[in-house]
């Protein structure tokens, strides 16, 4: 029996809002240095206590948790910890990308309690107080340029753990948010494939952007199918985009996504089937919309018939305003022995650059 957990929730979607609209706190733009760091890296801010006590193994818990979907777990999020006094010992430590500060506003020695009152200002500091849900606030170059900082801050321990789990949602989101860009550059840093590109408009009618180290594995008139395929030492990564007739709503069944696979699977697949395996971990189910269109997402795990070839996938499909047409595209990795989350990660930006960027 295939196993489904619907799942409608914004931080896979790259898309959404984190308390507000705007940042509310923007540091000195006039900043020189650069961050850096790594996609999915949090420099966490936090006290030695609350790291060590049940404010971290929230954190822990919550903020590692496995990434939807991998055959073997690997976390959400890859952490590092520092307190007030290693923060300020060496300025190389203020110049990463991503931070998130915890603040016990109860705790009026914490030297992070007084920066984090210093950069929300009176004001806030005196709602936060006051107001229990007010417990979050974003940052942007506070100590260099291309930074984010998430402050999330309670009057009392207990009511920061309620913070971190109640906001784990939206903070995800806006890190992965952050992340996208530097993800998107990454993966169009060299050219693009103009033959591949050429080969979806022709067959597909619409434009897209591929990378120039994806080559044409297979493309078909007859199913207005093209498969893209990148091979390298580690991994085998495959896009796949198909443009099918829209006839009704049933088609964004999730049974209905996982025939779509097998169909590419059943006929494309040399000597063998790719097939979708949900009896040893579950599919997972999304709706990620955005502007107008409207888009249904599978992850899951898929193997072939023969042999012992495996490995996660992500499925979209997608319905265009005042188009006839949907746009299935389906991405799968094969890399044994190696992470996946990563690779994960940036083929759902090729994906999305291939099937939003669709003339109507």
């Amino acid at each position: 029996m295939r196993q489904t957990i619907l799942v409608i929730i914004t931080f896979l979607a790259f898309q959404g809002i984190f308390v507000s609209c705007a940042d509310d706190v923007i540091g000195n733009m006039d900043t020189v240095a650069n961050s850096f760091g790594k996609v999915n890296e949090v420099t966490v801010l936090a006290d030695q206590q609350l790291w060590e006590g049940p404010v971290g193994d929230t954190l822990d818990f919550y903020y590692t948790g496995a990434y939807p979907i991998t055959p073997t777990p690997e976390p959400m999020l890859d952490l590092r910890h520092f307190n007030f006094d290693q923060i300020s010992g060496r300025q190389v430590f203020k110049h990463y990308r991503t931070y998130l500060v915890l603040a016990d506003l109860g705790d009026k020695e914490s030297e992070i309690t007084k920066m984090v009152i210093q950069d929300i200002g009176q004001e806030k500091y005196r709602k936060a107080l006051k107001d229990p849900s007010f417990n979050s606030i974003v940052g942007k170059n506070k100590w260099a340029k291309g930074q984010i900082l998430i402050y999330l801050f309670a009057p009392t321990k207990s009511q920061l753990i309620d913070a971190l789990k109640t906001k784990y949602p939206d903070i995800i989101q806006r890190i992965y948010s952050h992340d996208y860009e530097q993800i998107l550059a990454n993966t169009f840093a060299g050219k693009e494939s103009v033959i591949a590109q050429n080969s979806i408009k022709e067959i597909l009618n619409f434009t897209s952007r591929v990378p120039n180290e994806f080559e044409i594995a297979k493309q078909s008139i007859n199913d207005k199918m093209v498969w893209l395929r990148k091979d390298d030492e580690k991994s085998i990564q495959s896009v796949v985009v198909r443009s099918i007739p829209y006839e009704d709503d049933a088609q964004f069944d999730k049974d209905n996504i996982i025939a779509l696979i097998e169909d590419f699977g059943s006929k494309h697949i040399e000597d063998n089937k790719l097939l979708v395996n949900d009896r040893d971990l579950p599919t997972y189910e999304y709706i990620k919309n955005k502007e107008d269109r409207y888009v249904k997402e599978l992850r899951g795990i898929w193997e072939l018939d023969k042999g012992y070839m495996g490995g996660p996938y992500i499925a979209y499909l997608v319905k265009e305003p005042g188009s006839d047409n949907l746009i299935f595209t389906f991405s799968f990795i094969y890399a044994a022995g190696s992470k996946k989350r990563n690779l994960m990660q940036r083929m759902e930006v090729i994906m999305n650059e291939i099937s939003n960027i669709v003339e109507n």
